[in-house]
């Protein structure tokens, strides 16, 4: 049978496109899932240069809170905890709310003492290639200090493909 031009790129519409779009997704699953170190312990994310007030919101790399003289702060953390990562801010960008629905928090490590404000967000995600929880819990502790933990979306119990 001879195979002409039209029917080639048919062929490669069809098949081939698919097929490495498909490889795309899971590589890039695989790429998030080692990029998002999973926490078995509490990061110290320091504290910002005025004493902390309150937690106002957080997301899973960024918290803002607010300081005893009204200002706000936030912290941006993906990595790198070993730097200062408070910076002062006009305002804050909306995170996502926390749905209670998701899975229960118990593979929280346990939390240190003097815990005086928490915040806590759970992210569900439901879509047709991947389930998963997000989860992030941030403690505010007495000396001024806060504490963040993620859960670890990689793990095989919150991560279903197809």
């Amino acid at each position: 049978m001879k195979v002409n031009h039209s029917t080639q790129v048919l062929i490669s519409g069809c098949i081939v496109l698919p097929v490495f779009s498909m490889l795309g997704c899971i590589l890039g699953l695989i790429v998030h899932n080692y990029g998002s170190e999973p926490y078995k312990s509490w990061k110290n994310l320091g504290a910002p240069p005025i004493a902390i007030k309150k937690l106002l919101v957080a997301d899973k790399d960024t918290i803002y809170v607010q300081s005893t003289d009204d200002r706000i702060f936030s912290c941006y953390r993906a990595t790198q905890y070993d730097q200062d990562c408070w910076s002062q801010v006009d305002s804050f960008s909306p995170v996502w709310e926390d749905d209670p629905s998701c899975l229960p928090l118990d593979d929280i490590p346990p939390e240190p003492e003097g815990i005086i404000d928490r915040l806590i967000n759970r992210r569900c995600i439901d879509s047709p290639v991947l389930r998963a929880n997000e989860i992030s819990v941030y403690i505010l502790l007495r000396d001024g200090t806060v504490m963040q933990w993620i859960s670890d979306p990689g793990d095989p119990n919150e991560v279903d493909l197809f």
